[in-house]
């Protein structure tokens, strides 16, 4: 299960993630997604069309979850979705990656050179091809 899990962050929650940053780069219209935001469902539908083909169900199932959910960034939603996905994997690992301080769990995915050694990482240990 986990394994299944982690393979999801390189399918589809990685390719959202990228997506968005793209659409946050595009100057020419107004990018947000902030569930609040009066641009979030034209932001959504693009997003969405990008993510056509074999990610768009799962995306589409995604952004359904965020919806329901009380976080409010879709960014910081999936990151967080991430990064629990990966507390696991470290916890089956037994590894240090997930530095510990005061009982709590401290995985930095700021950077998709952060996020991207921890799927090489994990990539290797789970023998994923």
């Amino acid at each position: 299960m986990i394994k299944q899990n982690f393979k999801l962050i390189d399918d589809i929650y990685r390719k959202i993630l990228n997506f968005i940053k793209v659409e946050e780069d595009d100057t020419d219209t107004h990018i947000c997604f902030d569930k609040d935001s009066d641009f979030y469902y034209i932001s959504k539908n693009k997003l969405l069309h990008r993510l056509a083909g074999y990610t768009y169900k799962p995306a589409q199932s995604i952004i359904v979850d965020f919806e329901k959910s009380s976080c409010n960034n879709l960014k910081i939603y999936v990151k967080d979705i991430i990064k629990n996905i990966l507390y696991d994997c470290c916890y089956i690992e037994n590894i240090d990656k997930c530095n510990t301080s005061l009982g709590t769990f401290s995985i930095l995915i700021d950077t998709d050179s952060e996020l991207y050694s921890y799927i090489k990482h994990f990539i290797i240990y789970f023998n994923i091809e």
